[in-house]
């Protein structure tokens, strides 16, 4: 029978969710493609129809489980947005994602692998260096069609990310009530306000 691309799509989403389940228990390094396999009631070969290996797997669980997953999906015209329009939609859109169930769940088993697994963190620098890249080449093109003025594109742009970053990290790691009592749409015109007033051209 052949593989239809929702087959495809339904088995990958089996085979993350148990990995999801078998990290939580065993953590990246102690879990095997056999324990995955049979945590999701299937072969360990056919594990490798769909990942080279696990290092492939969590990547994949980062990109679908994680707020990078916004740059996959966003379109092409975000691009052509103002930087208030753009920066306002990829906030939301973050926030949302990171205080969705399958992110928490994907933070609590990937951060503290990354503490003790220094192999892990190249995987999470690569993803963070596509947001920022991301960011950086929309900056570009507003300062060279003089929508805002002139500056280090990269170092604004893991400005924001870390601003980001941070209300992250306090409402889904920490648990912080202060970060917590704020809206998503707070928070992203607080950004906003903030990071325009030095990105508008000086009158």
């Amino acid at each position: 029978m052949a593989r239809t691309p929702k087959i495809v799509e339904d088995r990958k989403e089996q085979i993350l969710d148990a990995a999801m389940r078998v990290f939580a228990q065993k953590g990246f390094n102690r879990t095997t493609n056999k324990d995955i396999a049979q945590e999701a009631g299937i072969t360990p070969g056919l594990i490798y129809h769909y990942f080279a290996n696990k290092e492939a797997l969590l990547k994949e669980l980062m990109a679908e489980r994680s707020p990078a997953r916004v740059l996959r999906t966003a379109s092409p015209q975000l691009l052509e947005q103002p930087p208030a329009a753009f920066f306002h939609f990829l906030i939301m859109q973050v926030l949302s994602v990171a205080d969705g169930e399958q992110f928490s769940q994907f933070a609590r088993i990937f951060l503290p692998e990354v503490l003790h697994n220094p192999g892990i963190a190249p995987v999470s620098i690569s993803f963070l260096q596509d947001v920022i890249a991301f960011i950086a080449n929309y900056l570009q093109t507003q300062m060279d069609r003089g929508v805002i003025r002139s500056m280090d594109a990269s170092l604004t742009a893991q400005t924001i990310v870390g601003c980001v970053i941070g209300f992250i990290m306090r409402r889904i790691v920490f648990q912080d009530p202060q970060a917590k009592q704020y809206t998503h749409a707070q928070i992203a015109d607080t950004i906003i306000s903030t990071t325009m007033q030095g990105l508008l051209p000086r009158q």
